[in-house]
């Protein structure tokens, strides 16, 4: 566990930030779009609880970090954010917020390549198409608004009468239970078989790589392909090719490159969520797999994190915020790595080898090793080192515009009086 805090001149918490290490190697993997939603009334103090929330490669949300935090400012905002970047590492490639002025300000100092969207809520819906259509990701973009169920998921573990220890437990519990869900569908994925919806070779290679969410959405794109779209026009260009693909839905233009073999189409599905669209998969639809660079890692069955656990729990390194980031760092090149060298035997075999290799320095250096202290046993379980004397006096109530008579998201409480 990596955490921090944050006290005033009383001496009294003001600030926390906490983060486990299943939840930093699951933003290495998920991290390029985040949420962040504030949800208040969970704990005696109403202290504002801000967990920041992402999509795994299931479509489920997914926790990486959270804090408590007694204002609602700027100041407080940019700690916490700042917190974050130390344990992750890396910036996500967009933080999805609502128009909170604090919060835009604080991410403005905090987040330097990071884009801060809105959530489509905080956009009128005449603007949503012409807001979302040219973001690379978007779609990426709107399924964060499950966050708002999160938070209100997160709700069924904790109680407004809760002291902060209490409410860490109750937090656990649903990360554990956010845990179970996913390795649960990691199990389907690997003991069950989706259905194909055509004889296409290429759907098969789809279910072998995608997650079960992913293949039935690009399976139905395959079958769209496959019967309900047609080629009406082609060009053929100097460096490329032209297609003209009609549906029933419309007229669009896909072109592919002649040197390459790339492809794009004007309805920017690839672009908005990394995934093909059925006009691509019409002049596709021969190939025998999805070419290697239209398999996006962040939604394939191997970009999952819980097969490194030992009977539910992850194994912890001391070190604190260092160690995390450098971890973080490390399953980003790893995963980095596997892309790169996707489909491709010799380099996945050489890959094998330098793994290996290390990995039997690794256990060589492990065996000569001293017997370890208990005390220094709980320290790397726990990711932390045990400090002598901590000083801290439980926080002052806060007084929260949020704050009501149930637990309530920003969101909600937008909704509720718009």
């Amino acid at each position: 566990m990596v955490f921090d805090y944050d006290v005033d001149q009383d001496e009294q918490l003001t600030r926390l930030f906490w983060a486990n290490q299943t939840a930093i190697m699951n933003y290495a993997a998920f991290g390029d779009v985040i949420s962040f939603d504030v949800t208040y009334n969970t704990n005696r103090y109403k202290m504002v609880f801000a967990p920041f929330t992402g999509v795994d490669n299931h479509r489920m949300c997914v926790t990486f970090a959270a804090g408590l935090i007694l204002k609602e400012d700027e100041e407080s905002y940019t700690w916490l954010f700042r917190r974050f970047l130390d344990v992750v590492a890396k910036e996500p490639y967009y933080i999805v917020t609502d128009q909170d002025p604090a919060m835009k300000n604080a991410i403005k100092s905090v987040f330097k390549t990071a884009k801060h969207r809105l959530f489509m809520y905080d956009i009128r819906q005449s603007c949503i198409p012409a807001y979302f259509r040219d973001v690379p990701m978007s779609g990426l973009l709107k399924t964060t608004l499950l966050s708002e169920s999160t938070n209100s998921w997160f709700g069924n573990f904790t109680n407004p009468q809760s002291n902060l220890v209490e409410f860490v437990m109750h937090f656990e519990s649903a990360m554990e239970s956010q845990r179970h869900s996913s390795d649960k569908l990691n199990n389907q994925c690997q003991t069950s078989l989706p259905d194909c919806q055509t004889p296409l070779k290429i759907e098969k290679h789809a279910f072998l790589v995608y997650t079960h969410a992913i293949f039935y959405e690009v399976s139905k794109e395959i079958k769209e392909a496959c019967y309900h779209c047609s080629v009406i026009q082609i060009n053929d260009n100097t460096n490329e090719i032209s297609y003209t693909i009609k549906e029933e839905s419309g007229v669009f233009q896909v072109t592919k490159c002649k040197i390459d073999a790339s492809a794009k189409c004007s309805c920017k599905l690839f672009e908005q969520m990394r995934l093909l669209c059925r006009h691509i998969f019409v002049i596709f639809k021969d190939c025998d797999e999805i070419p290697a660079p239209y398999l996006e890692a962040r939604w394939m069955k191997a970009t999952s994190f819980n097969s490194h656990s030992k009977n539910g729990h992850m194994y912890q390194f001391p070190g604190g915020i260092e160690a995390a980031r450098t971890l973080n760092t490390l399953w980003a090149d790893f995963h980095s790595c596997i892309g790169l060298a996707q489909g491709d035997i010799e380099k996945l075999s050489s890959l094998s080898r330098i793994i290996s290799n290390e990995k039997a320095k690794l256990l060589e250096e492990q065996h000569k090793t001293i017997v370890p202290s208990k005390q220094s046993v709980m320290e790397t379980y726990c990711g932390s080192t045990s400090q002598l004397h901590i000083s801290v006096l439980p926080p002052k109530q806060a007084k929260n515009k949020g704050s009501g008579s149930h637990l309530k998201s920003r969101l909600q409480a937008k909704e509720k009086n718009p």
